[in-house]
């Protein structure tokens, strides 16, 4: 049973970090779009980093780090911390439905010490 839970969190992780990018890549502006990875980069990064990958998609598809910086570096400093954050946000969200699903699984199964 905890095989199938492993790869039904491996499949829940993948899937709603891919889709939740998909989502968001189709939102962009076409400067923004031309920022993101190519095909490569992102499978590698959503397989490797999963929902990780949420933190440095936020950067790689909206930073402008050259233009805050022209406000000042305190204004730069804070536009990427907020920037990074709302990446960590989204995959804290991501992480919590999964999470929520798997314990659900868990407990319907049986499954004992995931309830």
């Amino acid at each position: 049973m905890k095989t199938l839970l492993y790869t039904l969190f491996f499949v829940l992780s993948t899937g709603l970090t891919l889709a939740a990018q998909i989502w968001d890549k189709r939102r962009l502006s076409e400067r923004q779009r031309a920022r993101a990875w190519n095909t490569a980069s992102w499978g590698s990064a959503i397989y490797v980093a999963s929902v990780a990958s949420m933190i440095p998609w936020a950067w790689v598809t909206r930073s402008e780090w050259a233009r805050w910086r022209e406000r000042g570096l305190g204004f730069a400093l804070l536009r990427s911390a907020l920037l990074l954050g709302a990446g960590l946000a989204a995959a804290a969200l991501i992480y919590g439905v999964v999470f929520g699903v798997i314990v659900g699984a868990a407990a319907a199964l049986g499954v004992p010490g995931l309830e």
